[in-house]
C-alpha cells in the first residue's frame, strides 16, 4: 500500500489511504484548498466576497489602521525596498502619473516644495541633484553616487576643510576642483575632483583650481 500523501508504503486495512493521522490531517487541507480555489472563482461568489470586503472596511476602519499602522514601524525596510523595485519597474507610469497630479494641484505642490527646502536633512540633497542638472546641461559625467558624497561630508564633522570653521554638515556646498566653465566636453568627475567646502570659501575660489 502506498500513502496518499507521502507516497510511502505501509502495511495496513484495504479501505485505509494514509500512514499516519498527520497525514490524513495534511491531505485534507490540500483537498479543502483546492476546493476553495474552484469554488471562490465562480462569479456569483466573486460577487459576495467584494460586498462583505466593503462591508467589513467601512465598519472596521479604525481597526485596519491600527493593524497597518503597526505592520508599517516593524517592516520598514521591507516597504522601502518593495518601493524601491516597484518604481524601478514602473518608472514611466510614475512620472505620467506625477505630472498629472502636479497640474491638477499646483498648490500642494508649491507647499511640499517649501517644507522640504526648509528641512536641513535635505539641503545636501538639493545640492547634488542641482549639480546633476548642471551636468546634464554640459554633458559631463559624474562617476560618483550620491552616498558616497554624503560619506565624504561626514568625514568632515562638519568642518571646512580649506577655513576650517565649524559650519555644519548640512552648510558644506559642493565644489569643483576643475570648475565647470574650465571643464571640457565629456569630461569625469570621479569623488576625488570633488571637494565640500563652506559656501565663503567657494565663492572666493570663483574659477581657479585649488585643493
Amino acid at each position: 500500500m502506498k500513502c496518499l500523501n507521502c507516497k510511502k508504503e505501509f502495511e495496513g486495512h484495504k479501505n485505509r489511504r494514509c500512514c499516519s493521522i498527520k497525514c490524513s490531517k495534511e491531505r485534507k487541507k490540500k483537498i479543502n484548498k483546492q476546493y476553495m480555489k474552484k469554488y471562490t472563482q465562480r462569479k456569483e461568489i466573486k460577487k459576495r466576497i467584494k460586498n462583505y470586503g466593503k462591508k467589513y472596511r467601512l465598519k472596521n476602519k479604525e481597526k485596519i489602521k491600527g493593524i497597518h499602522e503597526k505592520w508599517v514601524k516593524e517592516n520598514k525596510e521591507k516597504l522601502k525596498k518593495y518601493k524601491h523595485q516597484y518604481y524601478l519597474k514602473n518608472k514611466k507610469e510614475h512620472h505620467k502619473k506625477s505630472k498629472e497630479w502636479f497640474k491638477k494641484n499646483p498648490k500642494k505642490r508649491s507647499e511640499y516644495t517649501k517644507n522640504y527646502r526648509d528641512k536641513e536633512k535635505n539641503k545636501a540633497n538639493i545640492r547634488f541633484w542641482k549639480f546633476k542638472h548642471r551636468q546634464r546641461c554640459k554633458n559631463i559625467i559624474q562617476a560618483f553616487t550620491k552616498k558616497e558624497w554624503l560619506d565624504k561630508i561626514k568625514k568632515t564633522k562638519g568642518i571646512c576643510p580649506k577655513c576650517k570653521s565649524n559650519v555644519g554638515i548640512n552648510k558644506l556646498t559642493l565644489d569643483h576642483i576643475i570648475p565647470l566653465i574650465k571643464a571640457k566636453k565629456g569630461q569625469i568627475y570621479t569623488i576625488k575632483d570633488v571637494q565640500p567646502l563652506c559656501r565663503s570659501c567657494n565663492a572666493k575660489k570663483g574659477m581657479s583650481v585649488v585643493i
